[in-house]
């Protein structure tokens, strides 16, 4: 229900679907963040995303190595390609705002 909420809020009028993969890991996910990491973790599916499906694609890195079976100790690999993908999170929301 939660995930829904967030999508009408951060895709609203998109009509946003998630695959039964990506809510299988958002379900398996342990969220020490609570509630405040599932938003942030939905508004970055939304963005970084096709507008049209979020799959484990568009999870962030922790999230999918915990559905993976791995360790959620991320690489320095994953955690460089989370970084780039926070700075173009960050670059989209400021020419957008702009």
């Amino acid at each position: 229900m939660l995930v829904h909420h967030f999508l009408d809020k951060y895709a609203a009028g998109a009509h946003m679907q998630v695959t039964p993969a990506a809510m299988k890991s958002l379900l398996h996910y342990e969220w020490p963040g609570n509630i405040r990491e599932l938003e942030n973790c939905i508004a970055r599916a939304v963005t970084l995303g096709d507008h049209q499906l979020i799959d484990v694609a568009d999870l962030p890195p922790a999230i999918r190595s915990e559905h993976s079976g791995g360790t959620s100790v991320p690489t320095a690999e994953a955690a460089a390609v989370s970084t780039t993908a926070l700075a173009d999170m960050e670059r989209m929301t400021i020419l957008r705002v702009l």
